[in-house]
Order: C-alpha cells, then structure tokens, then sequence
C-alpha cells in the first residue's frame, strides 16, 4: 500500500500526487514510470514520474483523467493509499551534454519533459522548452519549467496564452530563425507527434 502524501488538482481534467514510494524515489531517473493499480480488481496504468524526493521517500505523479482508473484515481486524498505501484520502470533518457537541447510538451507531456529539462540543465546543456494546451486553462508545469529551461514558449490552440497555434509551429519557428538545435526530445498526443 502506497499512502498519498500530497493531492493537487491543476487544472479541470489534471491532478498531481505525491506519494509515499521510498524504494522508488531512491532508483527513479528522469524517462522512467510506474505502473499502479488502485484497488485490487483495478486494471493497471502507466504513469510517468515526474519527480522523486529521496529524502522524504516520495514520488510525484501526474495524471489527466480519462478513463475508470484514472477517474478512480482523482477520487483518492491525502491520506488514502494507492493498492500497487511497481517501478522504477522503463530505459532511463539518455542524459548527455548535446548543446542546446529542445524539449516540447503537448498536453500532459509537460509533465513528462519536466524531468528531462532538469536533467538536461544540470548536464550543461541550453535548454528550450515549449509547451502547449487547447487552452490556457490546461497549461500545466509552466511555473516550474520556466525556472529549468534557458528560454520558454508556450503555444494555446485557441490563442488565450502565447503563440495561437500548436507547439510544433514554435519548434518550426525557431528551426526558421536559424537556432541551431542538438536535440528535440518531445512528448504528446500522437499528431503532434507526428508532425
């Protein structure tokens, strides 16, 4: 049993948890997950650790609700406990120094690129992050990619907050200006994988 040290809601449909995961906390490195399951018939989902504190023997797990579990998950509260959680799991990101290095959030995966950023930082690398939502209400993460990345953009596909399109228009953007780019490491919805 996995106690729920922290719960925040970020934005309608996101919710962040601290959990009590001291094995975890102590092996996580940045690209790494888990696989929880709530309850002892739930199903099991993935989920990306977006930070571990050695110290006080936690994880930090973002999630959006978008199904049974996820929606079962956003019902527990500090002091709850989660059934199971495995991990660390995954091939860790291969941290290195590259240069300058560009990471691109769509969605959720603001929550996914943060550890990366910090990783990238520390391992001397200049780091641009660029993140988006459908609207500006649903940016997460910006407060602390901001203080991890060199320089920062955010892009809404309805136009409330930066650039009024998608992030890969900004990646296009400073592709044009001639920025002279080591590594693109992105995470998010399949098309704007795909673009």
């Amino acid at each position: 049993m996995y106690k729920i040290l922290k719960k925040v809601q970020l934005c309608p449909i996101v919710y962040l948890m601290e959990v009590e995961a001291p094995l975890i906390a102590r092996k996580n490195k940045p690209g790494q997950f888990v696989v929880l399951r709530v309850h002892d018939k739930g199903e099991r989902i993935p989920l990306t650790i977006v930070n571990s504190d050695e110290k006080r023997g936690s994880i930090t797990l973002i999630f959006q609700v978008v199904g049974k579990t996820t929606k079962l998950l956003s019902k527990l509260n500090e002091g709850d406990y989660i059934m199971n959680i495995a991990g660390p799991l995954g091939k860790p990101t291969e941290i290195e120094h590259y240069g300058t290095v560009v990471l691109v959030g769509g969605g959720v995966g603001a929550a996914e690129i943060y550890p990366e950023a910090k990783a990238f930082k520390a391992a001397g690398n200049y780091v641009i992050g660029i993140v988006g939502a459908r609207t500006a209400n649903l940016l997460i993460l910006e407060n602390e990619l901001r203080q991890v990345c060199d320089e920062f953009y955010i892009a809404t596909d309805d136009g409330s907050k930066g650039h009024h399109g998608f992030v890969s228009d900004v990646l296009k953007q400073l592709i044009d200006k001639g920025v002279k780019i080591d590594l693109v490491y992105a995470v998010g919805p399949t098309i704007m994988m795909k673009v």
